[in-house]
């Protein structure tokens, strides 16, 4: 019984390996050019491990990608979970005032920033992610369906309470899009930013910093006219 649990044990443990092994030279590398030796080794796992617990590369690909998908819903979700709670409390459903959307909105973008900005692990995340921007497979249909669409329909309808949008409107989308490209450029350029401002990383001092430029950005979206017309 005692050797089941620790075979078990050393088999999960495996399993991790590769996933973390993966994730960055996936990344890194890419698919095509990661092979399944240099993964196993650098896992310390035999080549047939990849074969037994992902039934192959692509396996272990697509793992990965639940891998990050996983971790960012559980960064992100009780941000979600805050706000969908707030909106189906409001009357009439899902109304809330531009004031309360903003605020949420500094919050949520703070949240985003010391995620993906200040967070060192998510270098490995992005690198994956980009990837697949550029060739989708059945990896970015993950990270999409997990992570992209509920935060970007949560932020578009955030938006939308602000400027007067309707919340699945293309301007809503668009305007939506924008914040979060803002956000991520701070990773994805993350080399350029530091340069450009003098610092050493992105710290917490630092992060606190791109909250602040973002907070103005929210504070500075404008509501449409007719809202403006009834203040």
């Amino acid at each position: 019984m005692k050797q089941d649990t620790n075979l078990r044990a050393d088999a999960q443990q495996t399993r991790r390996r590769l996933i973390e092994v993966g994730l960055e030279q996936f990344g890194r590398l890419g698919f095509g050019a990661a092979s399944t030796r240099a993964l196993a080794t650098a896992a310390e796992a035999n080549l047939g491990a990849i074969k037994y617990h992902f039934d192959g590369k692509e396996g272990l690909y697509l793992a990965v990608a639940e891998h990050i998908a996983e971790q960012m819903h559980t960064a992100l979700s009780p941000m979600i979970e805050a706000v969908q709670t707030q909106l189906s409390s409001a009357s009439p459903a899902g109304a809330i005032s531009a004031e309360t959307a903003r605020a949420t909105l500094r919050k949520i973008a703070s949240g985003m920033v010391q995620l993906i900005a200040a967070n060192p692990q998510t270098v490995l995340w992005m690198r994956f992610i980009l990837r697949e921007q550029a060739e989708p497979t059945q990896a970015f249909e993950i990270v999409y369906a997990k992570v992209m669409q509920p935060m970007h329909m949560l932020l578009s309808t955030l938006v939308a309470a602000i400027t007067g949008d309707v919340p699945e409107s293309d301007a809503a989308k668009l305007k939506a899009f924008a914040l979060i490209g803002q956000i991520i450029f701070f990773r994805v350029a993350h080399a350029a930013v530091v340069r450009r401002m003098g610092w050493q990383t992105i710290g917490a001092a630092e992060a606190e910093e791109i909250e602040m430029a973002l907070h103005l950005i929210i504070d500075g979206l404008p509501p449409t006219f007719a809202q403006r017309e009834t203040r």
